[in-house]
């Protein structure tokens, strides 16, 4: 843990986060989160209520429009992350938590595993009194509210995208999949050598092979393959 030291600025309340006792896992529940994952602490501006919108939201609009970041610590060893910062104007803030599986935040929030939580009266960020300092002791264990993510005790785990996040997917691979059969079929595609009436057998092949693709595909989607491996071509691509 990084622990405060003195500074002569007025007005100046101590943060202090660490997770010595607790671990962040991935979504999987029983792999600690990797060291570099991006973490962020802050609060929602008042009046916000749209946890429930989150995974459509991209980060640079949340950022500029409803979320304020105070600190971004990084995961520094693996399910661990220690940080300390002194700021000022947080009093009577409900300070939340994002952990992101990933070196920095999606431009979807919902293109990435994460977890968002907050925690009990020393996560409501005290005044701004210099001597003795305010302090807020961040742990990770004592959180106590999962807005996207589990709390296991005194652990917390990441959560995967929902399955129905991944319908909009689905829906673009089905209408390829229906464009690709039906231009084949107006093709009238046939092998070499083979006779017009036997044009019919070609699309049945054809309608068949496509059919075996799509359910391929979607019982890739379902289990979050075909969304990460096409991020990795992406990634790969730039």
């Amino acid at each position: 843990m990084i622990m405060a030291g003195a500074v002569s600025c007025a007005q100046a309340v101590s943060i202090v986060l660490s997770a010595n006792l607790g671990t962040i896992y991935k979504a999987d529940e029983r792999t600690p989160l990797p060291a570099g994952s991006f973490v962020s602490i802050g609060y929602f501006r008042d009046g916000f209520d749209g946890f429930e919108s989150l995974l459509d939201r991209q980060w640079s609009d949340l950022i500029s429009n409803d979320y304020i970041s105070v600190f971004s610590p990084v995961v520094v060893d693996p399910g661990k992350v220690s940080s300390a910062i002194y700021t000022t104007g947080l009093e009577g803030r409900q300070l939340h938590i994002w952990i992101f599986d990933s070196m920095a935040p999606p431009t979807i929030i919902g293109e990435s595993a994460f977890g968002l939580f907050s925690g009990d009266s020393d996560w409501l960020a005290r005044g701004d009194r210099v001597v003795p300092f305010d302090q807020n002791l961040l742990l990770i264990d004592d959180l106590v509210q999962a807005f996207h993510g589990f709390i296991l005790g005194s652990d917390v785990a990441l959560a995967a995208i929902p399955e129905g996040a991944m319908w909009p997917i689905v829906s673009g691979v089905m209408a390829c999949l229906f464009v690709l059969v039906g231009n084949r079929r107006l093709a009238g595609l046939t092998k070499p050598g083979m006779e017009p009436d036997d044009k019919d057998t070609v699309d049945e092949d054809t309608e068949s092979q496509s059919t075996m693709n799509f359910r391929h595909i979607i019982e890739q989607v379902r289990r979050g393959e075909h969304h990460s491996s096409q991020k990795d071509q992406d990634q790969r691509g730039g």
